[in-house]
């Protein structure tokens, strides 16, 4: 597994990348507000128009803008329907091998090697457990009044 911690190399990377970025910034500020006749007795007479030290800046923010609202829209897009079974349960699911509230789940119990005190693993409850109980209470109420 990879170390997400700095190492000198990515360091050393890191530090280059900051130092060209402000370099690069520090050239683009020159040229933004500089009048182009200083620039050309200076000996600097080959640089784009000033008109493109706006519109560029434009352009990259409206892009990312643009790129955030389509990764939002793809995302909707691979987002399953309500009715389908995939918002429930998918391959990537499992249940929980306790469940919560002292609901007994059908699922073999693997917390034989957990301590007491342990926080149990994470894990997915089942929908009809889930509707025990939030509903326990309403259709315990139901259940009643139908008989009466």
């Amino acid at each position: 597994m990879p170390n997400p911690l700095p190492s000198p190399t990515r360091a050393m990377y890191g530090f280059v990348l900051y130092i060209i970025s402000a370099v690069v910034f520090g050239i683009y500020l020159v040229w933004a507000y500089c009048p182009s006749d200083w620039l050309e007795s200076i000996g600097i007479d080959y640089f784009p128009q000033k008109y493109w030290s706006v519109v560029a800046p434009i352009y990259f923010a409206s892009l990312f803008l643009f790129v955030l609202a389509l990764y939002a829209g793809y995302s909707l897009v691979l987002t399953p329907d309500l009715s389908s079974p995939n918002t429930m349960q998918d391959n990537h699911s499992f249940p929980p091998l306790e469940a919560p509230f002292g609901v007994r789940l059908t699922s073999g119990s693997m917390h034989a090697s957990l301590p007491a005190a342990a926080i149990p693993h994470i894990g997915d409850i089942p929908v009809h457990q889930v509707n025990a109980l939030l509903y326990r209470e309403r259709l315990a109420a139901s259940a009643s009044s139908r008989e009466a």
